[in-house]
């Protein structure tokens, strides 16, 4: 049940942060001046640092004081990091996918492990998830490497099958 609403608020924070990147053409507008302008360094380097270090984090659950997540301190720093180097929509709707991708790993990590399954996830589709996951941070990486400005789909997918 905690993980069907901790998906629940994931998705409802996640609609936002997906959708089309790359502005409408204007008429009378050349494509150069349409064009989606890439991600800056700054931004590219600040979040692809924080999505190598979301990948290595083994942090689990915890609920704090007034139903708070704890999360890792150093993971959360990057990717607080990471949102202030966004200086466009772009960026900073890749900021909000990288917070996502943080929660699901958390989400992810509660369920690594865990003997009693009647709480959480069968072993069968933490398998699949761990497929999609490693999936989403692959693409993640080489769209920050690139500098591009499209929202990685493979993230996108994993969020709305509904499943961490």
């Amino acid at each position: 049940m905690k993980y069907a609403l901790a998906v629940a608020v994931v998705l409802s924070i996640a609609a936002p942060a997906f959708g089309q990147t790359h502005p409408v053409k204007e008429p009378g507008k050349s494509a150069r001046e349409t064009a989606p302008q890439a991600l800056s360094d700054d931004f590219a380097k600040s979040a692809l640092l924080a999505l190598k270090t979301i990948q290595r984090d083994t942090t689990r659950p915890k609920v704090g004081s007034g139903q708070t997540l704890l999360v890792d301190r150093h993971t959360q720093e990057l990717i607080d990091a990471a949102d202030v180097a966004a200086t466009t929509d772009e960026e900073r709707s890749m900021a909000k996918v990288l917070a996502i991708v943080y929660l699901l790993k958390i989400i992810y990590n509660g369920d690594v492990g865990r003997e009693d399954t009647s709480h959480g996830l069968p072993h069968s589709e933490i398998e699949g998830f761990s497929k999609r996951l490693d999936v989403c941070f692959a693409d993640f990486e080489a769209i920050l490497r690139a500098r591009s400005t499209t929202s990685p789909a493979t993230c996108h997918e994993g969020i709305r099958a509904g499943t961490p």
